[in-house]
């Protein structure tokens, strides 16, 4: 598969933030005076941004009228805490850096605030990859709406047929549908693989470094 621009997703893509998320939720739970919540549940609610994440924890306690209130003890944590436990995906540096030696256009579009994306990065000297990296905050539509990857790809002088999107959730492959690009998946339990294959059409990858075998 002739592919020139890479873009990936950033959560459960390239960094394992799972921990992370979910201690700053318990942390603001607790502060509002409410039982926690697994830290497998706080990911399968992750994915298309805190304020939908914050609406789901509370939705299912039935106290909606604290979204405010706990959106913003979420984020005061997270602020603080949000590389406490983060590391990056097995494989994840080693195929960027090999991907970056063939000189392929790679770049980053996440559901996740831009800033922590961009911290992130910076923290395991993965930032030097990318071309762009983008957040949720980064433009008027977020994932699956395809016009952040459009402009992407627009920016990258590239085209959409020899674009591809990375990702582990729903909304990777939704917006690599809706964009009309291709779509490899490497599932991290954020949506169920039964789920995903109804969505299709992508590649689903054992690993990361799977990748190389479908980029020529």
């Amino acid at each position: 598969m002739k592919i020139e621009l890479i873009v990936f997703d950033f959560d459960g893509t390239l960094v394992d933030t799972r921990k992370d998320l979910a201690e700053a939720m318990n942390f603001a739970l607790k502060e509002t005076g409410l039982s926690p919540i697994s830290e497998e549940k706080v990911w399968r609610y992750t994915g298309d941004g805190t304020p939908l994440l914050v609406q789901r924890v509370l939705k299912e306690k039935g106290r909606l009228d604290l979204t405010e209130k706990l959106t913003k003890l979420f984020l005061s944590y997270y602020e603080e805490h949000y590389a406490d436990y983060a590391t990056p995906i097995k494989g994840a540096k080693e195929t960027l850096e090999r991907l970056s030696g063939r000189g392929k256009k790679m770049a980053v579009l996440s559901n996740k605030y831009e800033r922590f994306v961009v911290k992130l990065l910076k923290k395991f000297g993965m930032a030097k990859y990318f071309f762009a990296v983008y957040g949720k905050d980064s433009f008027e539509k977020s994932k699956p709406d395809p016009y952040p990857l459009f402009k992407i790809v627009s920016d990258a002088n590239a085209k959409k047929e020899e674009t591809a999107f990375v990702g582990d959730s729903k909304n990777d492959v939704l917006i690599a549908k809706n964009a009309g690009v291709a779509c490899f998946i490497i599932p991290s339990g954020a949506t169920p693989i039964s789920e995903l294959k109804k969505l299709g059409p992508f590649v689903l990858l054992n690993g990361i470094e799977e990748l190389e075998k479908y980029i020529e």
